[in-house]
């Protein structure tokens, strides 16, 4: 019977996660990661030839998908989904391994593939899921005996840090952990030598292009607005999005979880050492994005739920045996708050999310194809235009850029590969680009539409085009 209610589930959440691949809402960052992967399939280098604000590995990882339009994007969104489900159904075997109970590991299973807004940062192409597939890897190869395992846990925390560089204090927290639980001392110097393996990658880019790296990847991260967010300071950015991930039933609900199983098991440190290095590690990454960068935005703090969920097992396990009827009943009023997720992700109730609907994007994509050639050039707010229609952008105008370049010099700028606004104007009143993807403000503030004429709307993208009486130049 439990064996048929979990591939009820799997089949359920495989479900679930193509629905959210191919009708969730875009994310800026998804166009951008793209058009950065298809310069570097051009043969241009991040940090030395162009603005590049995270680590290395993303981009050698989107390439194949760069080059082909809404192919591309669906079929990476789908590997990443496939990945996701991957990753629940180690969590389902893991915790069967751990608690030998198959209720808790159902009900560990559920939690998470019902848990919106991990499903829907799953199907991303950002950083999500490949970190923590990578991390909930590390973690277990960790609580294995044999050093070479450690090796291997080492491999793939080098491995996070190449995709991420805000999970460095995750490294320092495995380093630290073996040192104070492993008699063996060389079983730290495997997983040493296991991060430094994967992480030559990162250090290669840091050693030879050294202040340029760390700019883009950690100080131009330091210097970011409040993207798409209301509220301007930045302490008060924090406190709202701590409100809304504490008091969300979805994402408080789970650490609720595993601050109750903190209680339940602060007595029995060595019994439940797994159980805490995952709350340990749940509680860093938690820590590590409350303290690091403006905004903290919301689904940074999701990436903490795996590994508070099987910090909690023990508990859970207790739970089932004492409370059955509770736990399920609060099992099924979590599971119902999967509808706001989906309401803001796939159906897009908020204002600010309606231009990133698929089938807007969709037709402004369309319009490009049907009113541009192959060969011309087009002008952007958004990069993720220029992937999808499969158009170049003007050599050294990169508007997505501009908010951190206006806070720089013209030293600074040229030295970071970050475009001054006064050669994107310069581009627009030469018509160098056939058309002009843009708000309504960037446009003003452009000078578009003294070249060019608008033709059409898409939500708040507006499309202008070079009038056919004049040439590109």
């Amino acid at each position: 019977m439990h064996k048929k209610i979990f591939l009820i589930l799997l089949i359920v959440y495989i479900l679930l996660s193509f629905w959210f691949v191919f009708s969730r809402i875009l994310v800026p960052d998804e166009g951008y990661y793209l058009f950065a992967s298809r310069e570097l399939a051009l043969g241009t280098i991040p940090y030395r030839d162009f603005f590049f604000p995270q680590m290395p590995l993303l981009l050698y990882i989107l390439i194949p998908f760069s080059g082909r339009g809404f192919e591309g994007l669906f079929t990476a969104r789908s590997i990443y989904a496939i990945l996701g489900i991957l990753l629940g159904i180690l969590l389902f075997y893991y915790s069967l391994k751990r608690t030998g109970d198959f209720k808790t590991s159902l009900i560990c299973f559920a939690l998470y593939i019902f848990n919106g807004f991990i499903l829907s940062w799953h199907t991303v192409l950002q950083f999500n899921i490949l970190t923590d597939l990578a991390l909930f890897l590390a973690f277990w190869l960790s609580l294995k005996e044999k050093s070479v395992y450690l090796l291997f846990s080492g491999i793939l925390l080098g491995i996070v840090i190449d995709l991420r560089i805000v999970f460095l204090p995750i490294v320092v927290l495995f380093i630290v952990w073996l040192f104070l639980n492993r008699t063996n001392k060389r079983d730290v110097l495997m997983l040493i030598a296991g991060i430094l393996i994967a992480g030559s990658y990162s250090l290669y880019f840091l050693f030879k292009y050294k202040s340029i790296f760390l700019f883009n990847t950690i100080f131009s991260q330091l210097e970011r607005p409040g993207l798409f967010m209301p509220v301007t300071n930045p302490i008060l950015q924090k406190c709202t999005q701590l409100l809304k991930f504490f008091g969300f039933p979805q994402t408080g609900g789970i650490v609720l979880l595993a601050i109750l199983a903190l209680l339940y098991f602060r007595k029995k440190f060595v019994n439940f050492k797994p159980e805490l290095l995952a709350l340990l590690t749940g509680a860093t990454i938690f820590l590590t994005y409350l303290a690091a960068g403006t905004p903290s935005m919301f689904y940074y703090f999701v990436q903490s739920l795996p590994f508070l969920l099987i910090a909690s097992l023990p508990y859970l396990k207790e739970q089932l045996s004492k409370r059955s009827r509770v736990v399920y009943s609060l099992c099924v009023i979590y599971l119902l708050f999967i509808i706001v997720p989906i309401q803001l992700h796939i159906f897009a109730m908020r204002a600010v999310d309606k231009p990133w609907r698929l089938d807007n994007i969709k037709n402004a994509v369309s319009w490009i194809v049907n009113n541009t050639a192959a060969e011309d050039k087009i002008i952007s707010s958004w990069a993720g235009f220029h992937v999808l229609a499969k158009r170049d952008a003007v050599p050294g105008v990169h508007p997505w850029t501009r908010q951190l370049a206006k806070r720089l010099g013209d030293k600074d700028r040229l030295r970071y590969n970050l475009p001054s606004i006064e050669r994107l104007k310069e581009s627009i009143s030469r018509g160098e680009a056939r058309a002009v993807i843009a708000t309504k403000s960037d446009a003003e503030e452009w000078g578009v539409v003294e070249k060019y004429e608008e033709v059409a709307r898409f939500e708040e993208f507006i499309a202008y085009k070079l009038p056919s009486n004049q040439k590109v130049k």
